[in-house]
């Protein structure tokens, strides 16, 4: 994640040597979308990657919004869900965000709206709902499953 411009690199690993050789480059915002547009700038957070390694998720704050991505299993390349890829964070500041155990639903750590957002995954597409369910919390900040 690339915090600052709102871009994801992926990288391939090469464990002969330990290095890393950039592969890809993923824009969060639309096209044409500045990563500073009046008071609101737009700033990349968080990585999410379900277990069995079919979907990644990412985080943007200025727009507040989650962003979801197939992976593809050859290479490591990500393609934007079809449709809408984007689903609001449900508040603001997403700070970070988790699946839980079951994968089956994410949960959004909102700093600046002080609340938690919980929505429905589609284990099966990896597609998030687009509305979820708000928690009031002060100024979350990290969301852990013990």
């Amino acid at each position: 994640m690339n915090e600052l411009d709102s871009t994801v690199t992926v990288l391939a690993w090469k464990s002969e040597d330990g290095s890393f050789s950039p592969i890809q480059t993923v824009k969060l915002l639309p096209e044409g979308t500045q990563t500073k547009h009046g008071s609101v700038t737009n700033t990349g957070c968080d990585a999410v990657l379900t277990r069995d390694g079919r979907f990644a998720y990412f985080a943007n704050r200025g727009d507040d919004f989650l962003m979801g991505f197939h992976i593809d299993p050859a290479t490591g390349r990500l393609t934007a869900f079809g449709g809408n890829p984007r689903t609001s964070c449900g508040g603001k500041v997403p700070r970070n965000f988790t699946l839980d155990p079951t994968e089956r639903w994410m949960l959004v750590a909102n700093q600046v709206s002080s609340n938690l957002s919980v929505f429905a995954r589609d284990p099966n597409t990896g597609v998030l709902a687009n509305e979820g369910k708000n928690i009031a919390a002060a100024t979350p900040m990290c969301i852990v499953f013990v």
